[in-house]
């Protein structure tokens, strides 16, 4: 046991020896690695200061190649003026000379010129004028115009929140009522099943709605034509064009909340559930005759979309062992592998969410 023990400690000394020396060359490293990096910004510093030396220098060789201009303009334009004086000085005396006729139209001819620069004065200081007028008043009209715009803006924000109040209103009265149901006038029925009370009644749901099947209780084909200006949707319905609320199932007429988180190319179907992003599996299965994919959220839960009820339900599977998941969010509607069948039991259940009729 002793011998063991030392042997033991021997092996703590060593490791603790090699951890003090790795710990050491990694504080030499690290130093080294300061150094370097002090270095280089030294070095950046220097670069930097150099740049700015140099366009200091550049600057001031430009400022003075100006001071210089100016000065050369200036000294031209006082020997020009020099000169015309003295042209001006020679023809006077040349008329001086010649007679006192000649005096008195220099005279006059200066007192004209002298009241037409007074007039082209008082012309320059009426235009100044007329354009400080004038930039007020383009300045007051944009003041005015933004004014009006932040109001415009205000009134839009004011009733998109109302009619965002009043969507939420709807959805929630139709949580609380989504367990009721009653038959409405007509047959009653869509597509075999019962409509519930909140839609067949508060939002006003039809038997118009038996247009989107045909006289086997099968959907009709409908595809997105385009998007409209006001955020409606035109599909090709069977043959023809139909244009619907944003969100809107064709084949249902009613919008599954949860498009305003976002939906597939239909334009319908939602991309998640409950705000949670939906991912594609490797799973299909067949619902009301339709195969359709099982897709899978962040939470572990997996689900399929039933098109008779516009939303999807909750799916279990008793052996997922050949489920492999694709965790990126499903962006397309393109067809994923079959799985296997695995001979075990499927339940559905439904998901909760709840339906707003447009």
């Amino acid at each position: 046991t002793f011998a063991y023990q030392k042997e033991q400690d021997s092996l703590a000394q060593k490791n603790y020896e090699d951890s003090f020396a790795y710990q050491k060359e990694q504080d030499a490293l690290s130093q080294t690695n300061y150094e370097d990096s002090f270095a280089y910004q030294k070095e950046q510093d220097a670069l930097n200061n150099a740049y700015r030396d140099e366009t200091f220098a550049y600057q001031k060789e430009q400022d003075a190649l100006a001071q210089k201009n100016y000065e050369d303009s200036f000294a031209y334009q006082k020997e020009q003026d020099a000169q015309a004086q003295a042209n001006w000085q020679a023809e006077l005396d040349r008329y001086l000379a010649n007679d006192a006729q000649a005096q008195k139209n220099y005279e006059n001819e200066f007192a004209y010129q002298k009241e037409q620069d007074a007039l082209d004065n008082a012309y320059r200081n009426e235009t100044f004028t007329y354009q400080k007028e004038q930039d007020a008043l383009a300045q007051k009209n944009y003041e005015d115009a933004f004014a009006y715009q932040k109001e415009q803006d205000a009134q839009s924000q004011a009733n998109w929140q109302a009619e965002f109040d009043r969507e939420g209103e709807w959805y929630n009265d139709a949580q609380e009522a989504s367990k009721t149901y009653t038959t409405y006038e007509g047959d009653g029925m869509l597509n075999g099943q019962e409509v519930p009370k909140q839609l067949a009644g508060v939002q006003g749901l039809t038997t118009t709605n038996t247009k989107y099947f045909d006289e086997n209780g099968e959907f009709k084909k409908a595809s997105v034509v385009r998007t409209n200006e006001d955020g409606t949707i035109t599909y090709n319905y069977d043959g023809k064009e139909v244009t619907l609320k944003a969100g809107t199932n064709p084949y249902t007429n009613t919008v599954n909340p949860d498009t305003k988180n976002g939906a597939f190319g239909n334009k319908y179907q939602p991309d998640n559930v409950a705000g949670n992003k939906l991912s594609k599996t490797n799973l299909k299965d067949t619902i009301n005759g339709v195969e359709q994919n099982v897709w899978k959220t962040d939470d572990g839960k997996m689900w399929i979309w039933d098109g008779t009820q516009n939303k999807y339900l909750e799916y279990e599977q008793g052996d997922t062992t050949n489920d492999t998941t694709n965790d990126t969010p499903a962006t397309s509607t393109s067809p994923s592998t079959p799985n296997a069948s695995t001979g075990k039991p499927i339940t559905i259940k439904p998901s909760g969410s709840a339906l707003i009729t447009p």
